[in-house]
């Protein structure tokens, strides 16, 4: 998590993970929720292990509705959604967000594996 929170940047801070809110007599959970301490601002993440649907960009934007208005604090600036996902397909995101693009950010990962030398170097000092 130190390596993730250094990549992002030295004003970011992790404020919670599986962070509950409640809507409608049922329980939701955040994946991540961190804090940018620059901007001031809290950036709710939600982590997909596949494709991205519009249905997450939805959910994601109920979650943001719902922090602005009860988690908030009025020195802050609005905030800010982020979606990471395995895979996401172009016009699904652009029709999905219609307008939503200064809220929520859509970033596709890619496992990122160690070169074959590096590997067969690794195995031959086991």
């Amino acid at each position: 998590m130190i390596t993730f929170l250094r990549e992002l940047g030295e004003d970011f801070c992790i404020r919670g993970s599986q962070m509950p809110l409640k809507i409608d007599q049922e329980t939701h959970h955040i994946d991540l929720v961190l804090y940018h301490c620059g901007i001031p601002c809290s950036v709710l993440v939600d982590l997909k292990i596949g494709r991205l649907s519009a249905q997450d960009i939805g959910q994601m934007n109920k979650y943001l509705g719902y922090w602005r208005r009860h988690k908030q604090y009025a020195h802050e600036q609005p905030a800010i959604g982020l979606i990471i996902c395995r895979e996401a397909g172009r016009e699904e995101v652009i029709y999905a967000l219609n307008g939503l693009e200064e809220k929520i950010f859509i970033a596709k990962y890619k496992v990122k594996l160690p070169s074959k030398a590096k590997i067969k170097k690794a195995i031959k000092k086991l």
